[in-house]
């Protein structure tokens, strides 16, 4: 075989794995984007950064309603590790989240009562999402490095 024959052969492999992983991807944000707070447009963003940077055998749930936790708790997003099968949430906050000061406090007692039933919370602001959305997956993955053990 010639180089060039090896070359045409690796950029049609390439392309053809890179249509794969874009129809994967798609599909599952088709189907998930449906449970996302349909008022915040930077959730929807999130979970496609999601999709795309985390291994697919992380779970993610938005909108997930947390029962038992004695107060009302529906997070943005739930991550189900996958060798441990321990949780994370993920938050995204917008400016009333981060300038409200009945918010900021609420939010902070719910990450106490969470963190203390053992499941930690990672909050990310909008401009984060949007503009350090690289960032955003490696923090992401920090956390599923330090809790899927």
């Amino acid at each position: 075989m010639k180089e060039q024959e090896i070359q045409t052969y690796l950029d049609k492999r390439l392309k053809e794995t890179a249509e794969w992983i874009n129809n994967a991807v798609r599909s599952r944000f088709l189907a998930l984007s449906q449970a996302c707070d349909q008022s915040s447009p930077v959730e929807r963003i999130l979970l496609a950064e999601m999709l795309i940077g985390l291994p697919e055998e992380v779970a993610i749930i938005p909108q997930k309603d947390i029962t038992g936790m004695g107060f009302p708790c529906i997070v943005d997003f739930l991550l189900v590790l996958p060798h441990t099968k321990k949780s994370v949430i993920v938050e995204c906050d917008g400016e009333r989240h981060q300038k409200d000061p009945r918010t900021i406090k609420d939010d902070k007692k719910r990450d106490r009562r969470l963190l203390l039933s053992g499941i930690p919370v990672l909050r990310f602001t909008t401009d984060e999402i949007l503009y350090h959305a690289a960032d955003v997956i490696h923090e992401l993955r920090k956390a599923r490095d330090l809790f899927d053990r």
